[in-house]
């Protein structure tokens, strides 16, 4: 999962899973290769599974939030790890990985609490730590917005730069969203947080 093959991933897992069909960290990571896959039907399958199989562990969604966070499907990621952190909340790693989703999805309402719930549940985590100073900061800027961007910026020196940003975004949206050469004939939800 670690080198971005879930293929290759869930055929490894297959194998583990034909000798031992129960087994835990198996069926976690099955879940999690097929969301990887972007198969969300087989993801929710296995962590189906996984949660029939072991009440009270939130080992699938916790590993299927990951997956799906580190490919930048943050809506889908953000489903699976808050059904992790009610699954376990004292669990410290899917709090944590939702306070760092939250914060690279921009979700500046959110991120500072569960980021916060996540440092209180593992104090000695540096990442949440980070990101919470991170977080601190990024309250002070100030934003301009476009059509399909947010643009934070400090105020002073930066705003020049941020102000000159939003028609070159615009114009580079169109061309990578667009059907014409180099695009990908898609445009996401929402606006993109810079």
């Amino acid at each position: 999962m670690k080198q971005q093959d879930p293929e290759a991933a869930a055929a490894a897992i297959d194998k583990v899973l034909a000798i031992m069909p129960g087994q835990p960290t198996a069926l976690a990571l099955r879940a999690a290769a097929a969301a990887g896959l972007f198969d969300f039907e087989a993801a929710d399958k296995f962590a189906a599974k996984f949660a029939a199989l072991y009440p009270g562990s939130a080992e699938a969604y916790m590993e299927v939030g990951k997956v799906l966070a580190d490919s930048r499907q943050y809506a889908d990621a953000e489903r699976y790890l808050r059904t992790a952190t009610k699954v376990e909340p004292a669990w410290a790693p899917p709090a944590i990985e939702l306070g760092l989703l939250l914060v690279q999805a921009g979700k500046d309402a959110d991120c500072a609490g569960r980021t916060q719930d996540g440092t209180h549940l593992d104090p000695f985590n540096v990442r949440t730590e980070n990101s919470l100073k991170l977080v601190d900061e990024l309250v002070t800027y100030t934003t301009i917005q476009s059509e399909h961007f947010v643009v934070r910026f400090k105020p002073g020196i930066d705003q020049v730069m941020a102000q000159e940003m939003s028609p070159t975004l615009e114009k580079l949206f169109a061309r990578v969203t667009g059907n014409g050469v180099g695009g990908v004939d898609f445009k996401p939800e929402g606006k993109t947080d810079d």
